[in-house]
């Protein structure tokens, strides 16, 4: 890790920063270069996620385009059913002529834990279903692109569900009450 993802590292983590999701331009480049305050967290072809001083960050989007970008929030929430209802997406998932089935299907999911070692998410062998968990309190290796938290993989999860103590292996628990965020893709097939 170079002196910028250290110094990126903690911009993410001061409580006045928020990010932003904008199209990648060689103005926002050059706003990123100028400005101490505007950080580039990660780049996905010609978008980027920025991260940004929240009392800077509307004189920011002005001066770029606010086109171009979009808010988010930087603690995600739970995802209520109304959520799911509003998109459209509860009459499509109950479509019978559509045959959703879930079959070699990966889902993500942004949530406050997973207890990892329950039997729904392991397969009849004792292997895990989960393809990557990423614990964002937990300092470490995260993964590409990103600097907070640690990835850890299906290898590392199949590793601590064979061990007598898995959390000493996975320390990721599923402890909402301590408000730690995590994200995680299960495989369903």
């Amino acid at each position: 890790m170079n002196n910028n993802d250290i110094e990126l590292k903690n911009f993410i983590n001061l409580p006045d920063t928020i990010s932003l999701y904008s199209l990648f331009t060689p103005l926002l480049e050059k706003v990123i270069r100028e400005n101490p305050n505007v950080h580039l967290g990660k780049r996905m072809g010609n978008f980027a996620i920025i991260y940004v001083n929240k009392d800077e960050a509307l004189n920011i989007v002005d001066e770029i385009n606010p086109s171009r970008f979009h808010l988010y929030p930087p603690v995600l929430t739970l995802l209520g059913t109304q959520d799911l209802d509003d998109a459209g997406i509860t009459p499509v998932q109950n479509q019978p002529y559509l045959d959703l089935d879930g079959t070699d299907v990966i889902l993500g999911f942004i949530d406050t834990g997973i207890d990892y070692t329950k039997e729904e998410f392991q397969y009849e062998d004792g292997t895990t279903r989960i393809k990557y968990l990423w614990d964002q309190t937990i300092d470490g290796i995260p993964p590409e692109g990103f600097f907070i938290g640690t990835e850890y993989t299906d290898d590392n999860i199949n590793e601590a569900l064979k061990s007598t103590e898995p959390f000493d292996i996975v320390p990721h628990q599923d402890t909402v009450r301590s408000w730690n965020f995590s994200c995680f893709c299960s495989r369903w097939t």
